[in-house]
């Protein structure tokens, strides 16, 4: 019998991230990347109650965050 696959880490073969996936991969904290969610700031895919998240889509949202040293 096979175990089912973990969904604790976030691979490097997944496209699709859970939110806890998705903090991890970004290093925050799992209620920061739901307020971003909620806000729209993080594009995100819905199947029933699940929210997934594009690891492209992580990518862009990170590079939006960044600010320029002075």
């Amino acid at each position: 019998m096979r175990k089912p696959p973990s969904t604790q880490t976030a691979t490097a073969e997944s496209r699709l991230f859970t939110i806890k996936q998705s903090a991890l991969y970004m290093n925050c904290h799992v209620w920061y990347v739901r307020t971003q969610v909620w806000a729209r700031a993080i594009p995100h895919v819905r199947f029933g109650k699940r929210i997934l998240i594009d690891k492209a889509d992580l990518a862009r949202f990170i590079d939006k965050q960044k600010q320029v040293a002075a």
